[in-house]
């Protein structure tokens, strides 16, 4: 058997039902897919003066974590599901331990692979800036603040 550290594997966090455990390989291809390749564009619209242009950044971010952290979406009638808070939770948490992993890590991919022919409670947790890729806004994000 393999321990965790030496299998890589990230978690726990609160997938909108239970808590789990992910594969950080899979989570950062998703990001990767779900933000069209390069991180970096997103990222500068996260952080953008322009209330509209910053808010549809930050709504793809969220929404490519969910589905890159494979979260239930919250469902207002039964309650149940993955609020922002748990979706901010679980990014920043991601990046913090990628961070810390990176001094032993295999660079993760962030753009297409070579094809066959060629060889806390109540508010929202500060966004950290990952030296590698940076895929969010270095300003901190609070969920209670709507429009910031």
């Amino acid at each position: 058997m393999y321990s965790e550290q030496d299998r890589r594997i990230f978690g726990p966090y609160f997938n909108g039902l239970q808590s789990v455990y992910g594969d950080p390989l899979q989570i950062n291809r998703r990001l990767v897919h779900a933000l069209d390749g390069d991180p970096a564009p997103v990222h500068e619209r996260a952080n953008s003066q322009e209330e509209a242009e910053r808010f549809e950044a930050r709504e793809k971010l969220v929404v490519a974590a969910r589905y890159a952290f494979g979260m239930v979406e919250f469902n207002p009638t039964t309650g149940q599901g993955a609020v922002e808070l748990d979706v901010w939770t679980a990014l920043n948490s991601f990046l913090e331990w990628r961070e810390k992993k990176d001094s032993t890590a295999v660079t993760l991919p962030t753009s297409q692979p070579l094809s066959d022919s060629s060889a806390s409670e109540g508010q929202a947790p500060s966004l950290m800036t990952p030296t590698s890729p940076s895929f969010w806004p270095s300003q901190g994000f609070d969920a209670s603040k709507p429009g910031q």
